[in-house]
């Protein structure tokens, strides 16, 4: 069975240049947006390869990461927390994002190509902390829009729920221009 092709967007002429899915002519300004949310979370976790859990290699990590909201940077090559990230609070999520930093420090790629330490942690590959700052008291982007909801660090699970709350949270404000768009 042959598939289908992708919509194409076609212009509109009016007062200003906007485009419309033709699949989608009808859709409300608050639906519009809702859509742009979702498609862009998924093109987030898609392009940081949390979808793909065939690239998760070893067998510890393969217990511990069984979704894409449990994903821990390199896809757990180096280092996998002793539980799913969803079941750690964001506390326990910072904490091991600063092993996970130290575990990815002065490693190489299949090429020889020197990697990026990292912290990211979930779905959505958020930094756990600010290993680029090397300040311990600097938030991690993770810490910043955690509290920028209200979470409490302490108590709170990295919850799918939560992964995506902040990860809108992150869009809305550092891309305000999405909304603007979808309600145009």
């Amino acid at each position: 069975m042959a598939t289908p092709p992708a919509p194409m967007l076609k212009p509109i002429l009016d007062s200003e240049m906007r485009f419309e899915d033709p699949q989608f002519p009808q859709l409300a300004s608050e639906e519009r947006y809702d859509n742009l949310i979702k498609e862009t979370l998924n093109t987030i976790s898609t392009n940081e390869g949390t979808n793909n859990l065939n690239l998760v290699k070893s067998k510890k990590a393969k217990k511990i990461i069984k979704n894409p909201y449990d994903m821990v940077g390199y896809f757990g090559r180096y280092l996998v927390p002793e539980k799913p990230p969803t079941k750690m609070t964001i506390r326990e999520v910072i904490d091991f994002g600063r092993k996970l930093v130290n575990a990815t420090q002065n490693k190489k790629d299949s090429k020889g190509k020197k990697l990026q330490p990292t912290s990211a942690m979930g779905k959505y590959q958020f930094l756990a902390n600010s290993y680029v700052r090397q300040d311990p008291d600097n938030e991690g982007v993770l810490e910043e829009f955690a509290n920028k909801l209200g979470l409490d660090l302490d108590t709170q699970l990295f919850t799918p729920e939560i992964q995506d709350a902040i990860a809108i949270r992150m869009i809305e404000e550092r891309v305000p221009s999405l909304k603007d768009f979808a309600m145009s």
